[in-house]
């Protein structure tokens, strides 16, 4: 009982910091968020430019990237590359404006990001991190994870799109297939193309 009792209290304890940190994130102010008057971004060609845009992040004692210009015409296939650290996903960050932008540095379609909503440009955006999650589910399920309106032919077409589809109908229950957490049950190269 005694044990019990000292496992009680440190669960007790661990549980205490636990909710602390839980709340410091929950109570969080945001940071980025839409600017008064801000418009939908409708109708997404998908240009994308950089104008002289010079960023630091937040609690960054220097620049991250320094004078950027450059133009991404809609259709186009782009590759950036880059040693560690010189800003490859900075950039795409700042598409997604998951930091603040100066006004009149990053544009889509010709539309400054701050001046359209962060829910419609992210919407008109696919992105895939380079350090990719599988939730412990079915491969349909993390396909279409996101998607409200599930619809298999949907599903289907986007794991043709991404070269996946004719490994998952090897596995004996295809996309119903359940995966490890974080994908453990897949290769990398499936992990990746699953969350492409």
């Amino acid at each position: 009982p005694i044990m019990a009792v000292s496992e009680l209290i440190d669960m007790g304890s661990r549980g205490k910091a636990s909710l602390k940190r839980v709340s410091e994130l929950l109570d969080a102010k945001r940071t980025v968020v839409d600017k008064p008057g801000v418009e939908e971004l409708e109708n997404v060609r998908g240009d994308i430019e950089f104008r002289n845009l010079s960023f630091r992040y937040p609690d960054g004692e220097f620049d991250a990237l320094e004078d950027i210009s450059f133009t991404i015409k809609a259709g186009e296939n782009v590759g950036l590359v880059g040693k560690t650290g010189s800003g490859k996903t900075t950039l795409v960050d700042l598409i997604l404006r998951t930091y603040n932008v100066p006004d009149g540095t990053v544009f889509v379609d010709g539309k400054d990001v701050n001046d359209v909503s962060i829910r419609s440009v992210r919407n008109a955006c696919a992105y895939v991190p380079q350090d990719n999650f599988l939730f412990s589910d079915t491969i349909e399920n993390n396909i279409a994870f996101g998607v409200t309106d599930k619809n298999q032919k949907a599903i289907v077409n986007a794991a043709r799109l991404a070269d996946v589809d004719s490994n998952i109908k090897e596995f004996q229950l295809g996309y119903g297939t359940i995966l490890g957490e974080r994908g453990v049950t897949v290769s990398g190269g499936q992990k990746q193309r699953i969350s492409i």
